[in-house]
C-alpha cells in the first residue's frame, strides 16, 4: 500500500474527503440540505461551531450557482436561462442567508436580478456586495456593463454615483 500511494500522490483517506467533499453540491443541487449539512460537519474539526458550517453550507451553494453558471457558458448557452434561472434563483437566496456576509453570493445575486430585469434588487445586491468586501472596482466593471445594456436604469445610475473611484496606484518616485 505505500508503494502504491506513492505512485498515486496521496492515500485512501483524502480521496475519500475529496469525494465527500464534491457530494455536498451533489445534495445540495438535488435539495438534500440535511445531508449536505450532516456530510460538512462530519469534514470539520469536531471543536467547529455550528454557524460556521452553516456560512461554509452558503458558500457551497454559491459555488454550485457558480458551476452552473461557467458550464452554461462552457456549453456554448445551450442550456436556457429558464431552465436554470428557478434552481440559481433557490440556491443563490439560500447562499445569502446562510453566509450574508459572502460578497460572491450578493455579486451571483445581483447577475440573476440583472438576467430577471430587476435593477433594484441588482442595486442592492451589488451594494451589499461592497459592503462586504467587494472591491470596489469589481463592482464598477458589473455596472458599467450593465449600464451599456441599460443605460436609463435609476437604479444602476444612482448606485455608480454613490460607489467611490477606484483609487487607481500612483507610481513611487
Amino acid at each position: 500500500p505505500a508503494r502504491v500511494r506513492h505512485r498515486i500522490g496521496f492515500d485512501g483517506r483524502e480521496l475519500h474527503a475529496a469525494i465527500r467533499q464534491r457530494l455536498v453540491h451533489y445534495h445540495l443541487a438535488k435539495g438534500n440540505e440535511d445531508e449536505a449539512r450532516r456530510i460538512l460537519r462530519d469534514l470539520a474539526p469536531p471543536s467547529i461551531q455550528s454557524e460556521i458550517v452553516e456560512q461554509e453550507l452558503g458558500v457551497r451553494y454559491r459555488r454550485l450557482c457558480e458551476s452552473l453558471l461557467q458550464r452554461r457558458a462552457a456549453s456554448g448557452l445551450r442550456m436556457s436561462p429558464e431552465t436554470l434561472f428557478p434552481k440559481l434563483a433557490v440556491w443563490s437566496k439560500r447562499a445569502i442567508e446562510l453566509a450574508p456576509r459572502d460578497p460572491g453570493s450578493h455579486l451571483i445575486a445581483a447577475d440573476l436580478a440583472f438576467s430577471g430585469g430587476d435593477d433594484e434588487a441588482v442595486a442592492q445586491h451589488l451594494s451589499d456586495a461592497v459592503h462586504n468586501g467587494l472591491e470596489t472596482a469589481d463592482a464598477m466593471r458589473f455596472l458599467d456593463l450593465a449600464l451599456s445594456k441599460r443605460p436609463d436604469s435609476a437604479p444602476l445610475v444612482a448606485l455608480r454615483q454613490s460607489l467611490p473611484t477606484p483609487q487607481t496606484a500612483s507610481p513611487t518616485p
